[in-house]
Formats: C-alpha cells, structure tokens, sequence
C-alpha cells in the first residue's frame, strides 16, 4: 500500500462523505482552505516525516480538485509565527479561526496522528471561519504495511 496516496485520498474522501468540505457547506462560492501539518502524538519519532508529508499531501490532492483556493504554506507559517504557534502544533477552535481569518481562509484543516503497532490513526477537523462552526470529521485509520514512500 502506498500511504502517500491512500491516506490523502481516504482523509478527502471522508471530509466530503461528511459533507464538511463540500461547496455546499459554505455560503459564498469560494472555499479558501488552509491546511496546518497533522502533529505525531505519538512517542515514536520516527514518524515525525509524516507530519508535513501527510498535509502536503492533501494540499495536492485538493488542489487538484479544482475546488478549492488552498492558502499558500509560506503564508500559514508566516501567520503561525506572528502569532507564536507551530506548524505542527495543535491548534484549538478559537485559535485556528483566528489563523483562518489572519490568512484569508474560510476554512482550516488541522489534525494528528499516532502510529499503534502496524496501524496509522488519523484524527483530522475542519474548522470553518465563517460561522465558528467546528466539524468533526471520523477518525482515520490506515494500515501502514510498509514506511517507505
């Protein structure tokens, strides 16, 4: 299994199951998302690549689409370091509408994940700016057959 492409696609693929990315879910026509690195809370640091490949990896799938404006990553840290916070550092709601409003983004997608035994779980939010509205999306779980990508 190539997780490169499985998680991104499985994670997507769930947001619009449960309609939290889908066009519909916001009032204007433009959906700006900003996507923050998922954060290893695991005690396994030999995962900790996977926190910048695994939101990278969305970002294309995303912008792939079509459907989306993704916030330009350049932009994100900037934003994150002006207000003191990582990449990878777990926001909360309130703060992540504030990141999406200091970016222009009218939705931010953040999460974590932890390796237990050969299984990959990923645990991913899409917070929308607009409304304060938090959506939960179901936790993810992958299995990791192989580490190499």
């Amino acid at each position: 299994m190539n997780l490169q492409k499985s998680i991104p696609g499985f994670l997507i693929s769930v947001l619009l199951f449960y309609n939290v990315a889908s066009p519909f879910s916001f009032p204007d026509d433009r959906i700006v998302i900003a996507v923050v690195d998922f954060k290893n809370t695991g005690q396994d640091e030999s995962y900790n690549f996977l926190e910048e490949t695994i939101s990278e990896a969305i970002i294309t799938k995303l912008a792939k689409g079509g459907n989306f404006e993704i916030v330009e990553r350049s932009r994100l840290k900037e934003a994150l370091k002006e207000m003191e916070l990582g990449m990878t550092g777990l926001l909360d709601e309130q703060t992540a509408v504030e990141v999406g409003r200091a970016v222009g983004a009218n939705a931010i997608l953040l999460g974590s994940f932890v390796s237990i035994g050969n299984v990959i779980r990923i645990n991913a939010r899409l917070t929308r700016r607009r409304n304060e509205q938090n959506n939960q999306c179901r936790n993810c779980a992958r299995q990791c057959r192989e580490r190499n990508f």
